[in-house]
């Protein structure tokens, strides 16, 4: 494999984080990657409420990671049996159709006994990831949830910040030194 590859294949493989700011900041390049159209990083941009949240909202997904380690950590991609697509109400989503800004999947953890699940995660369980990409709320239809276990959110964005963040789950918060 050529060198190039293998970089490009590192970057999307599922939990390496690739952060580039610009369009999620308002600072579109237009739609330009050219090397001699980048701009340095600006640190202090970091020190903004929008850095301020961003960053929190990182630390938040990585300490997430770590915590799920039974679904999130693991050296081989997921199964696709062990991941469930849906629409809003639990109906296929609509894949064909541009105009829905909706899409949800079940990440669900390996039966016991499949030697695939991680020892070191302290929490397990079923997760479910919503995306919401419309200008307007979505009401959602939750998977059913197997005996003995309830959904717990975790980060809901459309609440205010910091208040998207669980109350059991709260985000390590960078300290000036």
């Amino acid at each position: 494999m050529n060198t190039k590859f293998c970089y490009d294949l590192r970057n999307f493989l599922r939990g390496v984080p690739v952060l580039n700011m610009g369009d999620e900041c308002g600072q579109s390049s237009g739609g330009s990657t050219s090397y001699g159209s980048r701009k340095p990083f600006d640190w202090n941009a970091l020190s903004t409420g929008f850095g301020i949240q961003t960053t929190q909202f990182i630390s938040f997904l990585s300490s997430l990671r770590m915590r799920r380690s039974d679904l999130l950590q693991k050296r081989n991609f997921l199964k696709e049996e062990n991941i469930d697509w849906h629409g809003s109400d639990q109906n296929p989503p609509r894949w064909e159709d541009p105009s829905c800004k909706f899409l949800a999947m079940t990440l669900k953890v390996d039966k016991p006994g499949s030697g695939l699940s991680s020892e070191s995660s302290h929490v397990e369980g079923d997760m479910f990831i919503a995306f919401n990409a419309a200008g307007r709320s979505e009401s959602v239809t939750l998977p059913e949830v197997p005996e003995g276990m309830t959904w717990h959110r975790l980060v809901d964005t459309a609440l205010p910040f910091p208040g998207f963040f669980s109350n059991d789950s709260e985000p390590v918060i960078r300290q000036a030194l």
